[in-house]
C-alpha cells in the first residue's frame, strides 16, 4: 500500500525530498477522503441502479398479475354465458311488452299511492329508442312529478326498484318549499325498457 501511495504522490516535490510528515500525513489523509467519496459515489450508483432494476421488476410483476386476473375474469365469463346461454330468452321475455306500458304508468301511480305521493306520469311522445347492446330491447322515455316529502320520494324510489319493470331513472330535482323534510316536489325523468 505504501508503494501505492508514494507511485500516486511522486509528482508532489516536497513528498519526494522527504518533506515534512505533515504534509504526508496530509497527503495521506487527501487520499483517503478521495478513495471514501470514491466509494461512497460507486455504492450510491449501484444502489440506484439496483433499485431501477427492482422498479421495473415491480412493474412487469404487476402488470402480468393483472393480465393473469383479466384472463381468468375472461374464463369465468366464458363458462358463466355458456351456463347462463340457455336461460336467456326466458330473461327476454321477463321484460314487458310494449301492448303493457300502460300497466307500467298504472304501478307507478299505485306505488305513488303506497308511498304516500301523489304523481303525474307522461311518457315522452319520442318513438322507442333501441337499446345499444340489445337489439330486441326498446327504451321508452318518461317524466313524472311527485308531491310528497324526502322521506316518500326514497321510499317511491325503492319500491319503484323493487317492481317487476325494468327502470332507469336519469334525472331528478327536488324542489322544497318548507324546510328540508316539508311538503316539495320531484321531478324526474327516466326510461323503463321493453322488449319488441
Amino acid at each position: 500500500m505504501q508503494k501505492f501511495l508514494n507511485a500516486i504522490f511522486s509528482w508532489i516535490p516536497q513528498y519526494q525530498k522527504g518533506g515534512s510528515n505533515a504534509i504526508k500525513i496530509a497527503a495521506n489523509a487527501g487520499i483517503g477522503f478521495l478513495a471514501v467519496f470514491l466509494a461512497f459515489a460507486g455504492i450510491q450508483a449501484i444502489t440506484r441502479s439496483i433499485e431501477q432494476r427492482v422498479s421495473a421488476a415491480k412493474s412487469k410483476l404487476t402488470l402480468f398479475r393483472d393480465v393473469e386476473m383479466r384472463q381468468a375474469t375472461f374464463t369465468d365469463l366464458r363458462s358463466d354465458f355458456k351456463r347462463l346461454e340457455p336461460f336467456l330468452p326466458a330473461l327476454a321475455a321477463a321484460l314487458p311488452s310494449a301492448e303493457e306500458m300502460r300497466a307500467f304508468s298504472d304501478a307507478a301511480e299505485q306505488i305513488a299511492k303506497q308511498t304516500g305521493n301523489r304523481i303525474t306520469f307522461q311518457f315522452d311522445g319520442r318513438e322507442p329508442d333501441q337499446d345499444a347492446k340489445f337489439s330486441d330491447v326498446l327504451r321508452v322515455g318518461f317524466s313524472a312529478v311527485l308531491e310528497g316529502n324526502r322521506e316518500s320520494f326514497a321510499a317511491f324510489i325503492g319500491e319503484l326498484g323493487r317492481s317487476r319493470y325494468f327502470t332507469s331513472i336519469e334525472q331528478i330535482r327536488i324542489d322544497s318549499s318548507q324546510g328540508f323534510n316539508g311538503p316539495a316536489k320531484m321531478n324526474f325523468q327516466g326510461a323503463v325498457f321493453i322488449r319488441k
